[in-house]
């Protein structure tokens, strides 16, 4: 284990080594994934964090006015995200389907339109 390498065992312990709220260290973990573990292995167990991680994660994170900007998916929610990916799934399986359903109908009106020549006959 590097020398300065502090365990941080809180939410308020790693909120005051930032020098920000608890909640926006919360959120941070959540929108931005600050490296915070969870050794209980659940979502809302007990969190540590090693200060060496916090302050690489900070050095490489891009701020803007304090806070963590960045400009790709990893600032939409997980939850947002996956609706919107169910979305987009969605329009694709519907877009193939009218995209069937047309084909059938372009054959149908063939299919038809012969039955009517030869009944013309």
């Amino acid at each position: 284990m590097p020398v300065d390498r502090k365990i941080l065992n809180s939410w308020k312990e790693i909120a005051s080594y930032i020098g920000r709220g608890i909640r926006t260290v919360q959120r941070w973990e959540r929108d931005f994934h600050l490296p915070v573990r969870r050794p209980g292995g659940h979502d809302r167990s007990a969190v540590i964090a090693f200060s060496d991680e916090i302050d690489q994660w900070l050095a490489s994170t891009p701020m803007k006015n304090g806070r963590p900007h960045v400009t790709t998916d990893a600032n939409v929610p997980p939850r947002t995200r996956q609706l919107a990916e169910l979305v987009q799934s969605t329009a694709q399986t519907l877009v193939r389907s009218a995209e069937k359903l047309q084909k059938s109908a372009l054959r149908a009106r063939e299919q038809q339109q012969r039955r009517q020549k030869q009944r013309n006959r």
